[in-house]
């Protein structure tokens, strides 16, 4: 039992492990500059530097309204002949739309984590009692199931470009990782999978 318990500690520490580094390097290390950052054209300019999605808003309203005002200009046309997507205001309306929904799927992305994690932790936390007063099997199903809930909603996420949200997010998702890292090690101790076992002294062959 203590040798199948250190070997899930051990996977589990493994995987929190590499996602702590991995935060890390994605949130400080990571170079985000780019030789091409001088020909990004305003609304992507104004998607990387936008702090709160109401600047986004802020920004989007107005070329919204000249959409808006094209199509009704040009109403009962086909599309086709007035409707450039790589042209001014669709091009930067398109830009935009699609950065607002990004920063709102990263919110959400965020609420989720945070939810599920503590969903993770109550499971873990009733695992160890389970553990300690009712069945130790019982109660190791239950931590299992809890690390691996709380260890995959610190794992990375896929972002397909930088924004402040992004990294509220990668910053939630360091914290909750150092912090299964320390509830792992914390509940190691207390069920005592991290204590060193003595396997006596070994005699010595003599000498031929």
């Amino acid at each position: 039992m203590k040798t199948f318990e250190r070997v899930l500690f051990l996977v589990a520490f493994l995987f929190i492990d590499i996602y702590v580094t991995g935060h890390i390097y994605h949130l400080w290390l990571e170079p985000k500059s780019s030789v091409m950052d001088e020909f990004k054209d305003e609304a992507e300019g104004a998607i990387s530097s936008a702090t709160d999605i109401q600047q986004l808003l802020s920004r989007y309203r107005p070329i919204h309204e000249a959409v808006k005002a094209a199509e009704k200009q040009n109403a009962g046309k086909p599309p086709e002949e007035w409707r450039f997507e790589e042209e001014e205001p669709f091009k930067s309306e398109a830009t935009l739309r699609q950065g607002i929904q990004e920063w709102e799927e990263r919110r959400k992305e965020l609420f989720e984590t945070r939810v599920y994690w503590c969903f993770g932790l109550i499971t873990a936390l009733v695992g160890l009692a389970l553990h300690a007063k009712v069945s130790r099997w019982l109660g190791l199903a239950f931590l299992a199931t809890g690390f691996s809930e709380l260890i995959w909603w610190c794992s990375p996420s896929w972002i397909s470009r930088a924004t402040a949200e992004s990294d509220r997010l990668l910053a939630n998702k360091l914290a909750l990782a150092a912090a299964t890292a320390v509830l792992l090690v914390a509940v190691a101790r207390a069920l005592g999978i991290l204590k060193n076992e003595s396997f006596g002294n070994v005699a010595e062959a003599p000498p031929n």
